[in-house]
This record gives C-alpha cells, sequence and structure tokens, in this order.
C-alpha cells in the first residue's frame, strides 16, 4: 500500500470517495513529511512518520453551501492504531470531514477538534 503524504489528504479522500462509502472499511497509510525529517534528524526511524488511518462514512446531510442547498457525505479518518488513539486526545487524532456528494465532490467542511472550516466561497472554471 503505498503512503498518502499528508499535503495531497483531501485530493486523496475526494478521489476514493465512492469507495469509502461502499466499503466501509476504507483504510490507506498516511505520510507526514515534516514528522519524518524531524524523526530523521533526531536519528528515529523515519517510517514512524507513516500512520495507519482508517475511514467510516458517517452520515449523509443537506448543507447550505456557496452553490445552494447541497447533499453531502461526512467521513471520519483517525488512526487504525488503539495505542495512538488512547495516548492523543481525540481532536489530535480524528478529523471529520464533509464532501459534496455528486461529483467533484467539493470539501464543503472540515473539522479537527472544536475547530470547523466551512466552504465560504467557490470559484469554478467557466
Amino acid at each position: 500500500e503505498k503512503a498518502v503524504p499528508f499535503e495531497v489528504l483531501i485530493f486523496f479522500l475526494r478521489k476514493n470517495l465512492r469507495e469509502i462509502l461502499q466499503t466501509k472499511k476504507f483504510s490507506f497509510t498516511l505520510f507526514i513529511p515534516l514528522l519524518a525529517i524531524e524523526l530523521g534528524k533526531k536519528g528515529l526511524p523515519r517510517s514512524m512518520s507513516k500512520i495507519n488511518m482508517m475511514v467510516e462514512p458517517q452520515e449523509r446531510i443537506r448543507m447550505d453551501t456557496p452553490l445552494g442547498v447541497m447533499n453531502a457525505h461526512t467521513i471520519l479518518v483517525s488512526p487504525k492504531s488503539g495505542l495512538l488513539r488512547a495516548l492523543l486526545p481525540r481532536e489530535k487524532t480524528h478529523f471529520e470531514f464533509t464532501f459534496a456528494a455528486v461529483y467533484p465532490y467539493h470539501l464543503l467542511q472540515f473539522k479537527a477538534g472544536k475547530t470547523r472550516h466551512d466552504l465560504t466561497h467557490l470559484i469554478l472554471p467557466k
């Protein structure tokens, strides 16, 4: 299984959204490049910057967006490791993504801990 760099996580989730919603047991390896650099500097194995993640579909909702009211899917991304989930607070390990239910599956909302980011403006190519 190839590792997904943190910087392209949203694109990876969008690309695989249909499979995520159908399988309900979707997983991947998240690669955190900045963590790999820091681990390397400290003489620790860079493999520690690869974290096995699981994706769980949550709910289908309707959201008010800049494009009007849209159907959307919420998914939860969290570490597979029970040890990581036990050691770190939930706001550091569990992330909610809400994508539009129709292609190209725009990211409408992202939640990390108590912080929520909502799509407020979208410019589509003509």
